[in-house]
């Protein structure tokens, strides 16, 4: 059983990251016959410098490109005779993945999802989210990051659509890069934030807290890792709250863990999250993860326990939680061991690796049903 698998990106977000990921896993068992990029980037890079073989299949965001995008993966995937399974993950490759999914009957493909509906697909992106629902509904093979998100994609595409949804959480290797010690000056906080610069990743709302800190005398300063079609706007906001010498967009990094000792907190302000590996690369760096309280991160970030949350859509809710930090409010060190604590359930294991297999198993060899209970579906590793 030899699996191909189309990322939605080649940047250093967290859809790659999985990927990249999985793409190790599957290839220590033999099991990866290719990655598809669908352009030069963070993942390729991260891919070649592993041994791990990909492929660069032009394919183009632009609803105009589709068809031609669709055409690219149908040739590429023709060309693949050892495959048996194809696993795309995101939005988008599922799209172009529909003419290849007709056309090569030999071929099983099956989806993990990444995202939420949400507020960017309302509007005059309506259209996305209703597409993806109908292919969804054609794709028996499921896979979420998390319980919160299969929840949704059951309400959506309906039990009896569905022949298996499966819920495999992410996960990281441990790079051991940790701070020295948790204990900063009174009013004083060194924040750093890391994704994609996005409406719905809510790094506006970093930046309107950090602005209500500065005001109130704080010393805090704020690094952001990512780019994004906001960056224009968020620097528009930067300069009108005359924030330039305190928030800085530094663009993307190609190994932003390795900076993670050098803050105080991680602060993931998301208006929406699948799952929120990056608070599984915080926890690895002993780095304290405020984040805001939304389905998917709120299973990753137990409030009170492992981090702290905040209300979503909400920088002043945010601003309280970074001055209970500045003041000593909570105790960061029990939090950061207990963030470390609940990292090793986020590891890669055998069962890991066997919960794979028999994902694809039951997308190759089963199409009555699911190969075993629903019951199991959603259970920690």
């Amino acid at each position: 059983m030899k699996v191909v698998l189309v990322s939605s990106s080649s940047d250093a977000v967290g859809v790659a990251t999985h990927v990249f990921n999985l793409a190790k896993l599957l290839n220590e068992q033999a099991m990866l016959d290719v990655v598809v990029c669908q352009s030069n980037g963070w993942l390729p890079r991260k891919l070649n410098q592993s041994g791990i073989p990909f492929a660069i299949v032009e394919m183009h965001y632009a609803p105009t490109k589709f068809v031609t995008s669709a055409l690219s993966l149908y040739r590429f995937l023709r060309s693949r005779p050892n495959a048996k399974i194809v696993h795309v993950h995101g939005r988008f490759p599922l799209f172009v993945s529909w003419l290849s999914s007709e056309m090569c009957p030999h071929l099983r493909f099956v989806v993990t999802v990444h995202q939420f509906l949400d507020a960017g697909s309302q509007g005059r992106l309506h259209w996305k989210s209703r597409l993806e629902t109908l292919l969804l509904r054609r794709t028996k093979w499921i896979c979420c990051p998390s319980a919160d998100l299969q929840a949704e994609i059951v309400a959506r595409v309906g039990t009896e659509n569905s022949h298996f949804i499966d819920v495999i959480p992410n996960w990281i290797e441990s790079l051991g890069h940790r701070k020295a010690q948790h204990s900063q000056r009174r009013r004083t906080l060194r924040i750093c934030g890391v994704g994609r610069l996005s409406s719905e990743k809510g790094f506006d709302l970093l930046v309107q807290a950090v602005g209500l800190l500065n005001a109130q005398g704080y010393d805090v300063s704020c690094d952001h890792y990512g780019d994004g079609p906001e960056r224009t706007s968020l620097l528009h906001m930067i300069r009108k709250m005359g924030l330039q010498e305190i928030v800085c967009l530094r663009g993307t990094h190609g190994n932003v863990r390795s900076l993670f000792p050098n803050y105080d907190a991680l602060v993931i302000p998301s208006r929406t999250e699948s799952f929120g590996m990056v608070a599984l690369e915080a926890y690895d760096a002993d780095l304290l993860v405020v984040a805001s309280d939304v389905p998917g991160l709120r299973s990753t970030v137990l409030d009170g326990n492992t981090g702290l949350l905040f209300e979503s859509d909400n920088s002043i809710s945010l601003a309280k939680k970074l001055e209970a930090v500045i003041c000593r409010e909570v105790d960061v060190a029990t939090l950061v061991a207990n963030g470390r604590n609940l990292l090793r359930q986020y590891l890669p294991t055998p069962n890991l690796l066997n919960r794979y297999k028999s994902f694809y198993a039951c997308a190759l060899h089963h199409d009555g049903g699911p190969a075993f209970s629903c019951e199991n579906v959603g259970q920690g590793r």
